[in-house]
């Protein structure tokens, strides 16, 4: 590598041939800023795959990457130790102004032909915000496997295994992409 002459290989799958690179110049083309990221979510969606038993599928284009918000969502959730996305709430019904909560998250998501379900148990802090009254402090994997056909059963079924009798009904989140910019 001194001499400027190395070579980058990449083996290690079985259904897939070593291929070597040289490296000569510097990397170039789209995206090469944000490549670590991208290595990040998946190799971490693969981590979720290994755990629920799942092989990866079909593969995908690239671009899907960018709209898989709910898979990158199950990587940030399950796998990192202090998420950078979290959960906004402006109430809720019978919460007395409680300091925190507890209750159960459960999702489907999917990435090239895969769909995994998940769930994690989240802390809600109570904020000084006017309008956003609780966010997420932490989440806690709990389960991760491949599709269920009835994800309300599902999540009723974690929390009773769990005790979390508080579940965040998948329907009533939504992504807001303008806060993922901010």
């Amino acid at each position: 590598m001194a001499s400027g002459q190395a070579e980058f290989t990449i083996s290690g799958n079985s259904r897939i041939p070593s291929i070597s690179l040289p490296l000569g110049d510097l990397l170039s083309g789209p995206y090469v800023d944000q490549l670590p990221a991208i290595s990040k979510f998946l190799d971490g969606w693969q981590m979720l795959l290994a755990k629920a038993g799942v092989g990866s599928g079909d593969g995908f284009n690239f671009d899907e990457i960018w709209t898989a918000d709910e898979a990158q969502a199950a990587v940030e959730i399950l796998l990192s130790p202090e998420p950078v996305m979290r959960l906004e709430f402006q109430r809720f019904d019978g919460d007395e102004g409680a300091r925190s909560l507890e209750g159960l998250l459960f999702r489907t998501c999917s990435l090239g032909g895969t769909s995994l379900t998940y769930s994690a148990k989240i802390t809600l802090k109570r904020t000084d915000d006017p309008v956003w009254g609780y966010r997420s402090a932490h989440f806690e994997a709990l389960d991760v496997r491949p599709m269920v056909d009835d994800l309300e059963e599902y999540g009723f079924d974690q929390g009773e295994a769990r005790g979390i009798t508080w579940l965040l009904d998948p329907r009533s989140l939504k992504f807001d992409r303008q806060a993922q910019t901010s």
